[in-house]
């Protein structure tokens, strides 16, 4: 039973000494620390048990399991991904891709002959990007279209976090802006994102 008492300076109540004594003092959390040698060794032990597992005679474990069934009775055409998968690109491709583009917007489009000198920059513009048509910058959002301060650029110029925050407003981009809204008249997005390998030497042309 726990008994109270009234205090005698400020007639509070509180508990007696009895309570206090019946509480057991918590043992202190051990942590434990995973380093290197103890995980690989935990590897090993994992890895020598599968190993010691034996498949019946018919399984090869080289092959290929799918997780559904499939008929390939029933499959016509066999498709396969041909850039960066069965088509490896030497870094030249780019180069390439980008002197062609630079030489079509002067020929084609009359663009100052004196583009001819901007050179490319391997590496500037990478796939995920996405780029503000309307306000000219290129800008890195992660999966909750949240702004990644520091990889914000207009041109080839970085912009401070001060000027992002001027520019937006808020770090957090509406889905509406990025992707358009469908429930109105002006649908269209105001950015376009750099989702294919073969665009990064476009953007890197045309952000310079």
């Amino acid at each position: 039973m726990i008994l109270k008492e009234v205090c005698a300076k400020c007639s509070c109540t509180k508990f007696t000494s009895s309570f206090y004594k019946n509480i057991q003092v918590l043992p202190k959390l051990s942590v434990r620390f995973h380093s290197t040698q103890r995980l690989e060794e935990a590897y090993k032990r994992v890895k020598a048990k599968c190993q010691s597992k034996k498949l019946p005679k018919d399984v090869n474990p080289c092959a290929v399991f799918a997780c559904n069934e499939l008929d390939l009775k029933e499959v016509n055409v066999y498709g396969f991904d041909y850039d960066y998968t069965l088509a490896c690109y030497k870094p030249s491709l780019d180069y390439l891709l980008y002197n062609l583009g630079r030489q079509t917007l002067i020929e084609q489009y009359k663009y100052p002959k004196e583009i001819a000198n901007l050179e490319y920059k391997p590496g500037f513009a990478v796939r995920g990007l996405h780029y503000d048509i309307e306000k000219g910058v290129l800008i890195k959002l992660d999966s909750f279209l949240q702004i990644q301060f520091g990889s914000v650029y207009r041109g080839l110029k970085p912009l401070s976090n001060e000027e992002v925050l001027k520019l937006y407003k808020n770090r957090i981009i509406p889905i509406a802006y990025v992707e358009g809204n469908r429930d109105s008249s002006d649908s269209q997005s105001k950015m376009v994102q750099l989702a294919d390998l073969f665009l990064c030497q476009k953007w890197v042309l045309f952000v310079m």
